[in-house]
């Protein structure tokens, strides 16, 4: 869009006393606003045609209404008609209409490109506001701290850990204050205990699949406790174990659940819901852990039975880490009231945890804690014998066949057939099994042979090591719960409290993650007001 300036080999001539004059063509270089209409045989400013209507201006030449024609005044110097209409100031109507053209005129100044430049404006303002809230989210989930506060109101001198963390965030930024808080849209300030909760969510789910990819198509173990959390509600971890894709052994805590209903159906799809929600096949199971010392031990030798029975999971490893700490506990407390009521000495070495209380010649009482002390191994070794049954031990034994110290020195094929067929078989193809009977010939065989051997060999030991042998990441898990749980959060639901966990726990995967990925999933997840 531009003035129209027609290309006339010969513009028409008007009588100027004895001289006919015309319109000159080389005008049109020199005032580029100019334009000339043949039909009219004038000549117009196409500036202040446009926007002259919209200036307040009384100086209104012959080239905004009925055009000039008057081509002797054009070539005289300073006074040329032109040059009077042009003005000799910035702010003259003419110069004024020709910025509002040269404005229309740059693309970037259209109304859709302006529109844009304030919608990209206001969506990195967005992105920056919720950014803040993500950080601040993640700040005192890592650190396991509380979200709100007893009182949030604008009077409020401590308005809880969130806000306050926001504030603080504010104070070193005057491009964040410019958009948190008091300075956001009310509708859309992001700060709400809902929006923190979403905000937790999502980071939690991040890291819950980043665990699941971590296993990938991999067999694994499931290490299974329960407790009470401040509430008294019954609370189940389920921690995963297995070899991670550099061959290292990795348990990560992956959820917890409340569960009222404590029986064995109802523990196996409690546990079984939750595999099949992130895709985990429960045919990949290898094995299970489970603290036997618990108030629900019924309840778990139901569960490993059912698992047994349903998924044909063949080793089973039960042990506990609370076992010894509450035999020493009640054997303190029982020294400690022995002594204060007289029916022990003090003295250096005396009331030994642990040991045998040697039978005195004068002393009955000492003859009582001598079978006290035996009755406590008895109760040990039956509890050894339970964790440990014929076989769980086979299956210990036939493991160390896989002893790598030295080179595989102590390899054992005959043991390693052994181990593969009894307890492995869907893991093994009758080849592969085979092929472990040349163990022992390694050095014989082919760099093909040996590679095959190395394979399965790799494999089995893989599938040893998902063996549950402690249940101490439960008990992790729980000692967090208490952290996180206080009695001060009595009130956190389940949901709540598993992704605050999640994050607390799994801090090394939470931290990493990308907080703009977090932004994207928020704005899809629900329909948003505000652009990001």
């Amino acid at each position: 869009m531009g003035p129209y300036q027609p290309d006339m080999l010969e513009y028409p001539a008007t009588k100027f006393g004895s001289q006919n004059r015309r319109f000159q063509k080389k005008w049109f270089q020199k005032f580029h606003w100019l334009e000339y209409s043949p039909s009219t045989n004038k000549a117009y400013c196409f500036y202040c045609f446009l926007f002259l209507n919209d200036i307040n201006s009384s100086n209104i030449s012959a080239l905004v209404n009925e055009g000039f024609d008057n081509w002797k005044r054009v070539n005289q110097g300073k006074t040329c008609a032109f040059l009077a209409h042009i003005g000799s100031v910035a702010s003259s109507p003419h110069t004024m209409c020709e910025r509002r053209v040269e404005n229309l005129m740059r693309p970037s100044q259209h109304i859709d490109n302006v529109i844009h430049v304030q919608a990209k404006e206001e969506k990195e303002k967005n992105r920056l506001h919720l950014r803040t809230s993500i950080v601040t989210v993640r700040w005192l989930a890592l650190q396991g701290c509380a979200f709100r506060g007893n009182d949030e109101s604008l009077s409020s001198s401590n308005r809880g850990n969130f806000l306050e963390l926001v504030k603080a965030f504010a104070k070193m930024s005057t491009e964040i204050n410019e958009v948190v808080l008091e300075n956001a849209p009310k509708n859309a300030q992001y700060i709400a205990p809902e929006i923190q909760k979403e905000i937790l969510h999502i980071m939690a789910n991040r890291v819950r699949q980043m665990i699941r990819k971590e296993v990938g198509d991999k067999v694994f173990c499931i290490l299974v406790d329960e407790a009470q959390d401040i509430s008294k509600r019954e609370q189940m971890t389920i921690i995963l174990r297995f070899v991670n894709n550099h061959g290292i052994l990795t348990e990560r805590f992956f959820v917890i659940k409340s569960v009222s209903d404590t029986t064995s159906l109802n523990l196996k799809n409690e546990i079984s819901n939750v595999l099949i929600h992130y895709d985990l096949q429960v045919k990949k199971i290898r094995g299970q852990g489970y603290d036997g010392a618990s108030n629900m031990r019924g309840a778990w030798n139901g569960l490993q039975a059912l698992f047994l029975r349903d998924y044909n999971i063949v080793n089973i490893v039960t042990s506990s880490t609370k076992c010894i700490a509450e035999l020493r506990t009640a054997q303190r407390n029982e020294i400690e009231h022995m002594l204060a009521i007289g029916e022990r000495d003090f003295g250096s070495g005396a009331n030994q945890i642990g040991s045998l209380q040697r039978a005195g010649a004068t002393r009955w009482s000492s003859h009582d804690d001598s079978v006290k002390s035996l009755i406590a191994i008895d109760s040990i070794l039956m509890e050894l014998n339970t964790r440990f049954n014929e076989s769980s031990m086979e299956l210990l034994s036939l493991s160390t066949a896989l002893d790598p110290k030295n080179s595989f020195d102590s390899i054992n094929s005959d043991d390693i057939c052994k181990l593969a067929k009894k307890f492995y078989p869907e893991d093994f193809t009758m080849q592969n099994l085979k092929v472990s009977t040349l163990v022992k010939l390694c050095q014989q065989l082919t760099e093909s042979g040996r590679s095959k051997v190395y394979i399965m060999l790799t494999r089995l030991i893989h599938l040893i090591l998902t063996l549950p042998v402690s249940t101490a990441t439960t008990e992790r898990a729980f000692s967090a719960m208490k952290h996180v749980k206080t009695a001060l959060r009595n009130k956190m639901e389940g949901d709540f409290l598993e992704d605050c966990l999640t994050l607390y726990i799994e801090r090394d995967l939470a931290k990493d993650i990308d907080v703009y990925s977090i932004i994207d999933e928020f704005y899809v997840s629900k329909s948003r007001r505000a652009q990001f």
